[in-house]
């Protein structure tokens, strides 16, 4: 029966950890308050102090997820989404316009910023506003724990609407809310004791007990911290983008994804020399298993991630090797939602298989947020993660399309 009415109402109270957040405090990493996502907006007019007020004011109280706090009791750690009360988001204001150069002292501050969240007190949304000869910069920092990707482009659309609004004098009205993280959590929950996850269990414990060697490297070494990483480039020209997206697609009948993992495989299987290629997957995570929910405009980190075994026996036949990819994928249950609901909730495996590459294809951003009331800063924003941290992955691949150019980073130590 199909459940239309989405309560509208303020969430409070105590939410069940979802996956990717139990993965994240399993982790344990060292400054754990300091793992943030992070923007900068520029106005060369100069954003008006008090409407920025106005709106981070009503984004915490319409995006229920933004006010939430973790308590650590005892072995653990207790998410809690508090009401109005409190701090809900900070806001400093650093006037640079009488200073020349300014650049190394807003990333000072920046970095500062980024590093003084408390995840127990609160609040997760800090912001920093440089007022500069050139214009305004307005830096906004919030905890990975309740943002994603998806989750940005909610904030900063209701952010430019909610700024006109004020601007003009406008009351304001925001789209209606979507399914709340907290109804998600439950969901999830209820699709741990679900028969659907049963079905699933089978080929998670086939791809649990594979058994794949480590990737290869110059020097092992004990611990791994972002401040050792380096990063590497690649993008393609328009044209070979284009090709990739309409005539490669069309004449395998793949999706982007597939032809970009078959590569992946293939050049892992050159560099390792072995056949087997483990690839932990990110997927963006708001599957909607049922009519029931819909999480579409709500902000929080829903990201997922599951394992990946690509077969790359046959490496001398591109063709084979594509639809080979192709089948492993459509293969994936649920788009690998149980595999985290079962690992981290059902708690079914410990540690038996850790991929060390990670791959997430983020999409297509060309229509970048058209918004009058800011252009993205060119400014340093700081380290939105601590130097410190841990590194998950030994190569951590991210890619995505942006004005028609594929680009891939690939991060490692």
């Amino acid at each position: 029966e199909e459940n239309s009415i989405i309560n509208q109402e303020l969430v409070k109270g105590k939410i069940d950890l979802i996956p990717i957040q139990k993965w994240f405090f399993e982790k344990d990493f060292i400054d754990n308050h300091h793992w943030n996502q992070a923007v900068m907006l520029f106005n060369e007019e100069g954003f008006n102090e008090s409407i920025i007020k106005k709106v981070f004011d009503k984004i915490t109280e319409h995006h229920d997820a933004l006010r939430i706090v973790f308590k650590n009791e005892k072995e653990d750690v207790l998410q809690f989404n508090r009401g109005l009360e409190g701090e809900l988001y900070s806001l400093e204001v650093f006037d640079y316009r009488s200073v020349e150069n300014y650049k190394k002292e807003i990333e000072n501050k920046c970095n500062k910023l980024q590093s003084s969240i408390n995840l127990s007190n609160g609040p997760l949304v800090k912001l920093g506003m440089f007022k500069t000869k050139e214009g305004d910069h307005l830096l906004i920092v919030i905890h990975h724990l309740v943002i994603d990707g998806v989750s940005w482009r909610i904030l900063l659309e209701d952010f430019s609407l909610i700024y006109n609004m004020e601007l003009n004098n406008k009351p304001i009205t925001l789209q209606e809310k979507t399914n709340s993280f907290k109804e998600w959590s439950t969901y999830i929950k209820e699709y741990a004791n679900s028969k659907d996850l049963l079905q699933e269990e089978e080929y998670w414990e086939n791809i649990e007990n594979t058994k794949i060697k480590k990737v290869p490297k110059d020097n092992e070494i004990k611990d791994s911290i972002f401040k050792d990483n380096r990063s590497i480039s690649i993008r393609l020209s328009e044209e070979d983008t284009e090709n990739l997206l309409r005539n490669v697609n069309k004449a395998y009948n793949t999706e982007i994804n597939d032809i970009l993992l078959t590569a992946l495989g293939l050049t892992i299987k050159q560099w390792s020399k072995e056949n087997k290629v483990l690839i932990n997957l990110e997927g963006h995570g708001r599957e909607e298993f049922s009519s029931n929910i819909n999480v579409s405009r709500t902000i929080g980190w829903f990201t997922n991630q599951y394992p990946l075994v690509l077969d790359i026996s046959r490496d001398k036949d591109i063709s084979y090797e594509i639809k080979n990819t192709k089948e492993t994928l459509r293969r994936v249950p649920n788009k690998g939602m149980g595999y985290g609901i079962l690992r981290y909730i059902k708690n079914k495996w410990d540690n038996n298989i850790n991929p060390e590459i990670s791959f997430n294809y983020l999409g297509q951003f060309d229509e970048e947020i058209k918004s009058n009331v800011f252009k993205i800063s060119n400014l340093p924003i700081g380290q939105s993660m601590s130097l410190n941290s841990e590194n998950t992955y030994c190569l951590n691949i991210n890619g995505m399309i942006s004005n028609g150019v594929l680009n891939m980073n690939f991060g490692y130590n």
